[in-house]
């Protein structure tokens, strides 16, 4: 199965990274797209904008990740849950990225038009049940099944920095996980 990898984190000796590693060490030929590594600028310009409504961005990087996208089965995604959310760098994937007439047709309502399989593999900093009310309905519920992805696996290792068990039965359901 080809797979896409989006990998988000500035850091690499952070646990993200190991996930990474492992991901990268069980895939055949994976595609890899580190958003810091390639200084990826999430921000939506005004230049951006002025062409949004058309599908389109100003960023050459955006249609080059299309296109990798578009070749990819499987979309692995790894990063931080920073403040309940995804690291502002993906979000700024999400937004310039995932455009009309690529993701999704709003021509008579709204229609996603990807049926990748998605895996996130994400890390938070404590134990707390806040951190599956936020991101299970933004991006399981919401996010990828808005732009037709229905198989959709998460997996959070929380408490992360503190339990170095934890992290190696995590990095064995992420190898898991990538079997299925």
């Amino acid at each position: 199965m080809k797979t896409l990898v989006i990998y988000t984190h500035p850091y690499e000796k952070s646990f993200n990274a190991a996930i990474l590693d492992r991901v990268l060490s069980c895939l055949d030929e994976p595609d890899l797209i580190d958003l810091y590594a390639d200084k990826f600028n999430p921000v939506m310009s005004r230049e951006d904008l002025s062409v949004y409504s058309h599908g389109a961005s100003k960023d050459p990087k955006v249609e080059k990740y299309q296109k990798r996208i578009a070749a990819a089965e499987r979309l692995v995604f790894i990063f931080p849950i920073w403040w309940y959310d995804a690291p502002a760098m993906l979000r700024g994937f999400f937004d310039k990225v995932l455009l009309k007439d690529f993701a999704f047709d709003d021509s008579t309502g709204f229609d996603g038009l990807l049926d990748h399989e998605v895996l996130l593999f994400t890390t938070s900093g404590d134990r707390t049940a806040g951190i599956e009310g936020a991101v299970r309905p933004l991006f399981v519920e919401h996010l990828f099944s808005s732009i037709g992805c229905e198989r959709i696996q998460w997996l959070n290792c929380e408490a992360v920095q503190d339990d170095h068990r934890l992290r190696k039965e995590f990095l064995d359901r992420v190898t898991d996980a990538l079997k299925l």
